[in-house]
This record gives C-alpha cells, sequence and structure tokens, in this order.
C-alpha cells in the first residue's frame, strides 16, 4: 500500500467518524458533538524524550499496512479498567479492523470467571472442578504469579477448563497457535490441550509454557489434566494466548481489579511471560488504585513505577513503553481526588526519563472534576471511577485516534526527509 493510500485511510477514518456523529451512532460515540467537554486538541501521544522505539513500532505498523508480511504484538497492563476488557476491546478491534488481514489473534487470556470474577464478554469460560484463586492485589500471599497477575489452582486431576467465543462476536478469533502459562515444576499435573485437529509441533519449557502447533485453525479448546506420577499434586495456571501464524497484530491485555503498581511489582514470572509474548509495544495503564488513598505519596509511586519500566525494558529492551496518564476519580465517592494530579506530574517526570511515550487521558477527559461531567453524560458509573460501556468505548476510540495523529505525524515526518534528500 503507497504512502497516499495509507493517508486516504487515515482520512478515511476520520470521515467514518464524522459520519457516526451525524447519526449520533451509540456504537461510534467518539465524534458525538455533545461531549464537548472534551479536550479532543490534548488528545494526542506524546513523548517528552527521545521518540525512537516509537518510531520503530510505527515503522512496523507502516509495513504491515504496506506489505503485510509481518506480526506484531502490544501488551497493555491495567487493573479493573483492563479486566473488564471493554475499552482494551475497543482499542483491539480498531487495530485488527484498520484494513483487512490485521486480525493475528485474541492473544493473551485469563478464565476470570473460574476465578469467581468478572470474565471478558468476548470469551466464554466454562470448568470442572474446584480451583482456587490467588491475584497480585493480595499482599500477604506468597503464591507464584505471572504476567497475567491472578492464578488458579486445583488439585483435582479430572478438573478441566474450557474456552470458546460467542457467536455475536465481530471478529472471528479463531488459532492455530497457542502457548499455555502454568508452574510447571515435579508437584504439577501434566498440561494437556484437546482441540478439534490435529497437533503439528509440541515444545514445553521447565518452567512451564507449553506452546502449541495446530494443524488446522480452531476457535475452541479444552485444557486437560493428567497425573503422571506419585509427586504431582496440584495444577496452576496463569493464562493462555491465542495466536495464529497470519500477519497482523495481537492485542493481549492484562488486568486485575484493584491492581496497582507493586501489585504487578510481586509477580516473580511477569519478565519470563512477557519476554515469551515479544511485545513490540507495551501500553502501562496503572496509577488509579494507587492514587486512591488519602496519603498519596509520589515518591513511593515514583519510585515503583520506575521499577516496573526497568522491568519491561531489561525484559524487552527493544520495545516502545507507553504510559497513559489515569483518569479523573473521587475518593469514597464524595471527595474530589487530587492524588493524580500528582501521578500525571510523575508519569511524565518518567516518561522524559526513560523515552516513554504519554496519552494523558487525565486531561482529555477534562482534569480536576471531570468524572463528574461523564457521569452527567451516562459516560461514568456513579461509584466515580469506572466508566460505563458508552465511556469505555469513547475512551477506546480516543485512544486509537491518538494513535491515527501519532501515525499521520509519522508519514509527515518522513515526507519532509524525504523533500530535504531531494533538496540537497
Amino acid at each position: 500500500m503507497s504512502v497516499l493510500a495509507i493517508r486516504f485511510c487515515l482520512l478515511l477514518g476520520g470521515l467514518t467518524y464524522g459520519l457516526s456523529a451525524m447519526t449520533q451512532s451509540s456504537d461510534y460515540p467518539y465524534a458525538n458533538p455533545q461531549y464537548d467537554f472534551i479536550h479532543y486538541d490534548s488528545n494526542r501521544i506524546v513523548f517528552p524524550g527521545d521518540s525512537d522505539s516509537w518510531e520503530n513500532f510505527l515503522t512496523g505498523f507502516s509495513k504491515l499496512i504496506r506489505e503485510g508480511d509481518r506480526q506484531l504484538s502490544i501488551v497493555h497492563i491495567g487493573g479493573s479498567h483492563i479486566q473488564a476488557d471493554i475499552y482494551s476491546d475497543r482499542v483491539r478491534r480498531r487495530f485488527q479492523t484498520f484494513q483487512p488481514g490485521n486480525n493475528a489473534g485474541r492473544g493473551l487470556v485469563f478464565p476470570y470467571s473460574v476465578a469467581r470474577t468478572n470474565n471478558p464478554s468476548n470469551y466464554r469460560v466454562k470448568y470442572r472442578g474446584r480451583w482456587t484463586s490467588c491475584k497480585n492485589t493480595g499482599k500477604n500471599r506468597s503464591c507464584p504469579l505471572g504476567l497475567t497477575g491472578i492464578s488458579v489452582t486445583t488439585r483435582d486431576s479430572t478438573a478441566t477448563i474450557s474456552i470458546d467465543f460467542p457467536e455475536e462476536n465481530r471478529l472471528s478469533y479463531d488459532f492455530n497457535r497457542l502457548k499455555v502459562f502454568y508452574l510447571g515444576d515435579s508437584l504439577s499435573y501434566d498440561c494437556g490441550i484437546q482441540v478439534e485437529t490435529g497437533i503439528s509441533e509440541r515444545r514445553q519449557s521447565d518452567s512451564g509454557i507449553l506452546t502449541l502447533t495446530l494443524d488446522q485453525h480452531v476457535d475452541r479448546l479444552q485444557l486437560n489434566l493428567k497425573r503422571t506420577n506419585a509427586s504431582q499434586v496440584r495444577f496452576t495456571l496463569f493464562g493462555i494466548s491465542l495466536e495464529t501464524d497470519d500477519p497482523g497484530l495481537v492485542y493481549h491485555s492484562i488486568g486485575v481489579n484493584g491492581a496497582k503498581i507493586p501489585s504487578y511489582l510481586r509477580c516473580t514470572l511477569l519478565s519470563e511471560h512477557l519476554s515469551v509474548l515479544s511485545p513490540d509495544l507495551v501500553i502501562i495503564s496503572l496509577g488509579t488504585n494507587d492514587a486512591y488513598t488519602r496519603y498519596f505519596n509520589s515518591q513511593t509511586y515514583k519510585q515503583n513505577y520506575t521499577s516496573l519500566i526497568q522491568t519491561i525494558r531489561n525484559t524487552v529492551p527493544g520495545a516502545s513503553i507507553m504510559l497513559t496518564v489515569p483518569n479523573d476519580s473521587y475518593l469514597y465517592r464524595r471527595y474530589v481526588n487530587r492524588n493524580t494530579e500528582q501521578a500525571r506530574d510523575v508519569i511524565m517526570e518518567l516518561a522524559e526519563q526513560y523515552n516513554c511515550g504519554v496519552w494523558d487521558f487525565y486531561t482529555i477527559m477534562g482534569g480536576l472534576n471531570s468524572i463528574i461531567v461523564w457521569q452527567r453524560f451516562g459516560l461514568a458509573k456513579r461509584d466515580r471511577i469506572h466508566f460505563t460501556r458508552k465511556g469505555y468505548l469513547l475512551k477506546g476510540d480516543l485512544f486509537f485516534n491518538a494513535f491515527l495523529k501519532s501515525y499521520d505525524q509519522y508519514f509527515d515526518n518522513i515526507n519532509r526527509a524525504e523533500n530535504s534528500k531531494h533538496r540537497e
């Protein structure tokens, strides 16, 4: 695809939003003119420091669009805003439907319903047997955890977990490659996957990563267990990544209700799992729960955030890192929360220090006390922390629009460089 054709796609995307505004479609709330309280002029991705890694990601995305012969991986880490996977799924679908052939799989999933918590609606989970859960939000729990920040464990060797996709999904998420992340040690049952096709390749690491390549694409699986010796007494699952060999983009969303930055610092297997997913871009959306306190310490927040950035940078040094500023919120539904402004200042400092990008959603949504306006327009919930489905869809559209602006600027820079060469 030529540069002109790509820019036409960007323009067409803008026209689509404009048409949505005229029809006021509830499925495309971004362009609704009644939301004049949003700071659309601030809706951009900024790099206070060096942006080389971001340009590398944009170059990779451009090659995917023009040549269609590569695969990109994004990992998005957060709390309850991400576990619900409404906002992040909106971004996923925007990336994967930007042009035909961009869908490379659903990515990392976790059976949240097995842990008795809310599961994303874009995949279904069934299970058999008794399972217990462990989350990274528990300070005094010593269970091993990985990138997902949550696990389920069973001592029943006949227990199963099944995953498939609802027919009403707008995107097909069949897969022919999958990775199972589990606790691999001498006490673990053997892990097996039942699918409706043959398995052409099976690789298993000692630490507990099972990689399968399938003969055909399928849209469902069942995890089965097998006890092969007397020392095996339990099985712990951290998550399953559902992928394809097709060119396109995989968007892994990872969230745990109530998670703070220290929550993910407790995950001892985070680096190992992150390296297996090998992301080109890591998005960090943490801070809402860190700032949900009367005694917010910006220095502690900065130290914790620094540790997380350094862990990611050391694990995947070539990946671009983007920090998103938390939304405005209230403390206990009654008190204006000024801690988010301090968190924003920390994020901007760290972005410059570690060459990270920033999407300043706090400013975009209207800044201090703007959550009240979002609630008035049916975009935020009564708790004045979370958003309604319509609000999350709007947030996802805003994020992707900011990406399109950055992508368009990328082409402007290329054109200026080419014109400069011609003049020389």
